[in-house]
């Protein structure tokens, strides 16, 4: 995408929250167009920052929300994202007390009864665990979204809101203005235009050298303060083509906080460093500053964030490496390998590099449908983000494809209590094996019974996702269904296991009217068990974040579905 002028983004809004509009049954009112904007800023969103796991539709609150619009979580990075959206009149003058107001939500957040006596059934369940998520480790990110405009005073806001926290390494502030929002829309399509063509970075005398061969390469102690007048400059420009992307402020370390804050002199000696690359650099010999074109950072995105977000320090000094290549992608090629070596020795899981597997190269292949074939979309296979939208219909990604095929084969509660095991293989401690493999071996590619198997799942997760939608719109009290969809696809697995052989599955997917008698001889036994249990779970107060990863209420509804369909 060109460089988006503030016409053109204005025009451009105005049209997509027509359609969000449109697509709700939304009016023109004021009020319409702010839950409109919520939706178009769930989506945004949902598309921009691969790591958020909710769905941008179940993202969205529209009533008693308690401050809070959208609220996506992160179980793999353990973070929550709590953000309000404020449409406004596009750039005009941002109301400054509602954006402290909603920084300060935290406070009123740590109380459960606070919760319980303010919020609707549905801001009740999504927030009233927020006190022990934060007790046990989580962070919270809050983001203020608006059309408005802070002008200018958007650094200082933030900075005001995250004072607030100095001495809470869990919370983190960001205003996002119309300015803001506009690049970062832009950003958003466009990963080649988020990068910047050029950068600099000052160099201190007798503190670096540079290796010509085989690949130029910078090597030096530099002050950290450098890297936070880089990061101030760029932002997450620097990140777009790191390997697990951009964590914003829930990514950062408390450990690396801790270090800076108290033990500044010793951060080097702490701290791994940053491996960046870029596609030519020079160093002015008298100034000793570095010019660096198309400049990424492939590892140690939350050290310079790190660093960033704290007051400057003299003391602290960082190792950084800057290499020379042909290109900054990290699909393929050398720039691939630095960062898979450089994130293996920092002990990073392998799970950050499962898109490269065979399994997944098969899968690209295998589930590339250009037109819908029976119950399964018309679709194609995301295993990273590079790959984006380039294919036909709705993009599955490697993580939720991890999510529906590990339930269907064996149980839900992992999807929702660890889902990073899902994709961590065995030897780190992961089921991945699980997962992708079959009968717990990894292969490069599956039998026809097991690709139709799993298509069969994937056509099951879609019919069981649109009737939830379907039944919670009819009926708030169904709405939890949706947020049940893995149990159910679970249940799902053992109806099919019971009732279909193994090579009749891609043949049932693929025939709308056979996967239609399956569907309908199934789905109300599993609704009728999951609510029921459900509602004995709510009777004794238990949240919906608990109860989705009990292994307990699931045996309670396995029992219960297939005892419904004895009797039958």
């Amino acid at each position: 995408m060109s460089q988006l002028s503030v016409n053109s983004f204005k025009d451009l809004l105005a049209s997509q929250l027509s359609k969000v509009s449109d697509e709700f049954g939304l009016g023109e009112s004021n009020y319409d167009r702010g839950i409109a904007f919520q939706r178009w800023v769930a989506r945004l969103i949902s598309d921009a920052e691969r790591n958020w796991e909710s769905d941008s539709d179940e993202a969205v609150l529209v009533n008693r929300d308690l401050g809070a619009d959208v609220i996506f979580e992160d179980t793999v990075n353990r973070a929550l994202l709590v953000v309000q959206c404020k449409y406004n009149t596009p750039n005009s003058p941002a109301n400054e007390d509602e954006i402290a107001s909603f920084f300060a939500k935290h406070d009123s957040y740590m109380s459960p009864d606070w919760i319980r006596a303010h919020g609707s059934p549905e801001a009740i369940d999504r927030l009233v665990d927020y006190k022990d998520r934060i007790e046990d480790g989580w962070t919270a990110e809050y983001r203020f979204v608006t059309t408005a405009s802070s002008n200018k005073r958007k650094d200082v806001l933030e900075e005001q809101a995250n004072n607030r926290y100095r001495d809470d390494a869990t919370v983190f502030c960001e205003l996002v203005d119309f300015s803001s929002l506009k690049d970062y829309y832009a950003k958003s399509r466009s990963q080649d235009q988020s990068i910047p063509n050029s950068v600099e970075l000052q160099l201190r005398a007798d503190s670096f050298i540079v290796r010509e061969q085989p690949l130029r390469t910078l090597v030096a102690v530099v002050k950290g303060n450098s890297l936070r007048d880089l990061y101030k400059r760029h932002k997450q420009s620097l990140y777009a083509f790191n390997i697990r992307g951009y964590l914003g402020s829930r990514g950062i370390n408390k450990d690396l906080i801790s270090t800076i804050e108290k033990e500044p002199e010793d951060f080097f000696y702490f701290n791994n460093g940053v491996a960046a690359v870029c596609t030519d650099f020079d160093i002015d010999p008298s100034t000793r500053l570095v010019t660096a074109k198309k400049l990424q950072i492939i590892n140690g995105a939350q050290t310079v964030t790190a660093i960033a977000n704290q007051d400057a320090d003299e003391k602290v000094e960082v190792l950084f490496r800057l290499t020379e290549t042909e290109s900054v992608s990290t699909e393929k090629g050398m720039n691939q390998k630095i960062i898979q070596y450089n994130n293996s020795q920092n002990l990073i899981k392998l799970s950050d590099f499962r898109s490269n597997d065979p399994i997944q190269k098969y899968l690209i292949e295998k589930l590339n449908f250009k037109s819908a074939k029976g119950a399964i979309p018309r679709m194609h296979y995301i295993p990273k983000r590079s790959v984006g939208k380039k294919g036909e219909g709705m993009g599955l990604r490697l993580e939720e494809a991890a999510k529906i095929r590990y339930s269907f084969l064996h149980e839900p509660t992992t999807i929702s209590a660890s889902p990073k095991s899902l994709w961590t293989t065995k030897e780190d401690g992961g089921v991945y094996e699980m997962s992708f493999g079959v009968d717990g071996e990894l292969l490069p590619e599956w039998a026809d019974e097991d690709l139709g198997m799993f298509q069969f799942a994937i056509a099951m997760y879609y019919a069981l996702v649109s009737d939830f939608k379907d039944r919670g719109k009819q009926n708030p009290n169904l709405k939890v269904l949706y947020r049940l969809r893995f149990h159910a696809l679970a249940l799902a697995g053992i109806y099919a296991r019971d009732h279909l052989s193994s090579d009749e599955y891609g043949a049932i997917a693929r025939s709308s009217a056979k996967f239609g008698e399956v569907f309908s001889a199934f789905a109300p036994t599993a609704r009728l068990a999951l609510v029921t249990v459900f509602q004995a779970a709510t009777d004794e107060e238990q949240t919906t974040f608990a109860f989705v990863r009990s292994t307990d209420r699931w045996e309670q509804i396995r029992r219960l579905f297939s005892v419904q369909l004895a009797v039958q």
